[in-house]
């Protein structure tokens, strides 16, 4: 099983799973977005939200596992299928 992937306020994101860390995202992945790649094949990018710190995931290819987002407040979450 992945980890779920929590945005975070200030611009972080939080693993949790068989690890827990916390993770910058650097600015310039602030100001254009960022693609997450997990070993199944998946590629989720992330897209910011104007004017906010929070994050919104899309799956950009499709791999093994499936992928869900759930959606607290105007955050999302990467929960692992």
């Amino acid at each position: 099983m992945g980890p779920r992937i929590d945005a975070k306020m200030n611009h972080r994101l939080r693993l949790t799973g068989d690890i827990e860390v916390m993770l910058d995202v650097l600015a310039p992945a602030q100001a254009k977005g960022f693609s997450l790649g997990f070993s199944d094949g998946t590629l989720v990018r992330e897209y910011g939200i104007p004017g906010r710190p929070g994050c919104r995931f899309a799956i950009a290819s499709e791999g093994a596992a499936m992928v869900k987002f759930v959606r607290y407040g105007l955050d999302e979450a990467i929960d692992p299928g």
